[in-house]
């Protein structure tokens, strides 16, 4: 198969090492189809971006004039698909491969936006009408997929990459779909670009005339999620504080430290090991953070736009007096059975609230952690049995006393945790 990538290098003398090898074959699969089917194609979006950037991408997207759904016919037998779909309204054809490299497939086309925050309504047009509809310049780049590599940059976007600038394509832009200011956010501070003072301006307009509140909840949820998914997140914290998107969403604006000690916390081994552990969404943590300030009543509506369970809720949400008395208990915790008494209910956000933001008890706090959290009771109901307890429903609180019995020996084993039972159910006066 003839190596597409030959032709890119002049664009990217290092292209062949930037690119993985599922974005390499995929892009010399399509290439060879565009030849086969004699149909213009051509690269456009985040990869043609990511070429002059240097940048390995993840999905590739293409436009080309005629029907997608036809062209892509001849894609699916030449590449391992998960799953495929087309979408009529708007003239695309989404292919999902199992190697990860994702393929977009559009028709040129032009769209309308009926009101603010709307769907587009999309109708076939020419390549010198498609780019209009695009976010960015830096995003409306075609690369033709020919021997010939041929760039077509009607904006000057290569300039823009080469300035670090973010620039809106149109003065309505945000306005026909405010999504773009998250977009705008995130390409800012993923590569480090200001914006260009027009687009600076109408990314400030957009946010006074509260473009955003013309959008769901869940598009704005969505966002703010893969935003705070984002590397540079003290770069993405900033803009969304100085661009006014968290006062939109009724969120205290965070102040320089303590974006930097959210950018701190989430880097933590400690951190990283509950998050993975308990499938933690590092979101959820940072607005737990941001809100940290207000009353339990403030607190909910302020993530009322995420629209919650209550279960998700009452996870990063202390009740009135809650952490008072969680902190009061691991205080006067002086064997560790009475630090995972004092923890072990509490939901993972809050035991890290607790370690990081109110910093009391930390050696305790981590002890449970990276000990007694991950402890398995070594007397099981069976040989309570054995050891001639009742089978009733006494059984489950002996179970427990055993635990917690384990948790304070050094090296504890079933025979000296059945003794140390007995000794306290004597002491007691209980009778087994």
């Amino acid at each position: 198969m003839e190596n597409y990538l030959n032709y890119l290098t002049k664009y990217n003398p290092n292209i062949e090492k930037i690119f993985s090898k599922s974005l390499k074959h995929t892009l010399n699969v399509l290439y060879k189809v565009s030849l086969e089917r004699d149909t213009k194609v051509y690269l456009v979006g985040g990869i043609v971006r990511d070429i002059f950037l240097g940048r390995n991408s993840a999905d590739i997207d293409i436009v080309i004039e005629g029907n997608s759904q036809e062209f892509a016919k001849y894609i699916l037998p030449e590449v391992a698909v998960s799953k495929h779909r087309y979408t009529e309204r708007f003239l695309t054809y989404n292919i999902f491969t199992k190697t990860g490299t994702n393929i977009d497939i559009a028709s040129f086309r032009s769209e309308v936006y009926e009101y603010p925050g709307a769907l587009p309504v999309v109708t076939p047009a020419s390549i010198e009408k498609d780019f209009i509809r695009r976010d960015f310049s830096i995003n409306a780049m075609y690369i033709s997929f020919d021997k010939r590599a041929e760039l077509y940059d009607p904006l000057n976007a290569l300039s823009d990459i080469k300035n670090k600038v973010i620039r809106i394509i149109h003065d309505k832009s945000f306005e026909d779909d405010p999504t773009r200011i998250f977009r705008a956010v995130k390409f800012a501070a993923r590569y480090n670009f200001s914006f260009e003072e027009n687009t600076k301006n109408l990314l400030l307009e957009a946010m006074e005339k509260n473009y955003l509140s013309s959008i769901s909840n869940l598009r704005i949820k969505n966002e703010i999620y893969m935003l705070l998914s984002e590397k540079n997140l003290i770069g993405i914290l900033t803009l969304l504080r100085d661009y006014k998107i968290f006062s939109f969403l009724g969120i205290p604006n965070p102040s320089d430290k303590d974006i930097e000690d959210i950018n701190d916390i989430v880097k933590k081994y400690t951190f990283k090991k509950m998050k993975e552990e308990h499938k933690i969404s590092k979101g959820n943590f940072i607005l737990m953070y941001l809100i940290r300030n207000l009353l339990p009543s403030e607190k909910k509506e302020a993530l009322k736009v995420f629209e919650m369970s209550e279960k998700n809720l009452s996870s990063i949400i202390f009740e009135e007096g809650e952490e008072e008395k969680i902190t009061e208990n691991l205080k006067e915790a002086y064997k560790p059975s009475h630090i995972y008494s004092a923890l072990n209910k509490v939901s993972p956000f809050k035991i890290l609230y607790l370690l990081y933001i109110v910093r009391k008890n930390r050696k305790k706090i981590k002890s449970y952690i990276f000990d007694l959290n991950n402890k398995n009771a070594i007397i099981s109901g069976s040989d309570l049995i054995d050891a001639g307890f009742k089978k009733d429903v006494s059984l489950k609180k002996y179970i427990e006393k055993c635990f917690f019995i384990q948790l304070d020996m050094k090296n504890p084993v079933k025979e000296k945790i059945l003794s140390e039972l007995a000794k306290e159910l004597n002491k007691n006066g209980e009778i087994f």
